[in-house]
C-alpha cells in the first residue's frame, strides 16, 4: 500500500494512571507526552546481494498521514484537548481530541516527528508540557509540570 510509516513511544512517567488533573496546590501529576514519527519509506528497498538500500528510478508520489493522539496508547485515557509540536515543520496545532488528527504531507525519503501532550487547564490557565521544542523529541525534556498562582492584586479582581 502508499502510506506513511508511523512509530510512536511516550515520554514522562507512563504509570497507568493517565490522567491530567491538578490538585489544589496547582501541582499536575505529569500526564504522558507522546512523540509520533512518521516516514515516507515508498519506493525504498533492501538489496539482499550489495546489503544496502535501493531507491526507485522515479521517486514515488508524497503521501499523507493522519497523526491523532490516541495512535499512542499512552494518551488513549486522556479526554480533552492535545497539543501537537510539528518539529520540521515548527508548527503548533491544538486538537480537540484524542481521535482528532494533524495531517502530514511527505515527499520521497521525507519524515516528521510530532510531539503530542494533553492540554492541562487550571482556572483560565492552559498549558500543555510539550518541552524543548528545538529538540527532535521535544517532550523528552519534560519531567514535571507546576502552575503557581502569584498572589492576587487588585489587578485580578473580578
Amino acid at each position: 500500500g502508499v502510506s506513511a510509516l508511523k512509530l510512536w513511544n511516550y515520554n514522562g512517567n507512563h504509570n497507568g494512571e493517565c490522567n491530567g488533573e491538578c490538585n489544589g496546590a496547582g501541582t499536575a501529576r505529569l500526564p504522558p507526552n507522546a512523540v509520533v514519527g512518521a516516514f515516507n519509506v515508498q519506493g525504498a528497498r533492501w538489496d539482499f546481494e550489495t546489503h544496502g538500500p535501493v531507491a526507485a528510478a522515479q521517486p514515488p508520489q508524497p503521501v499523507s498521514a493522519l497523526v491523532r493522539p490516541h495512535d499512542a496508547d499512552c494518551l488513549r485515557p486522556h479526554g480533552g484537548r492535545f497539543a501537537v509540536w510539528s518539529h520540521l515543520g515548527s508548527r503548533l496545532e491544538v486538537l480537540p481530541s484524542g481521535s482528532a488528527a494533524a495531517q502530514v504531507t511527505l515527499q520521497h525519503r521525507e519524515w516528521e516527528v510530532l510531539t503530542i501532550a494533553p492540554v492541562l487547564a487550571q482556572g483560565r490557565v492552559e498549558w500543555a508540557p510539550l518541552g524543548l521544542v528545538e529538540m527532535i523529541n521535544a517532550g523528552g525534556a519534560v519531567v514535571a509540570t507546576t502552575l503557581t498562582r502569584a498572589p492576587a492584586d487588585d489587578h485580578d479582581a473580578e
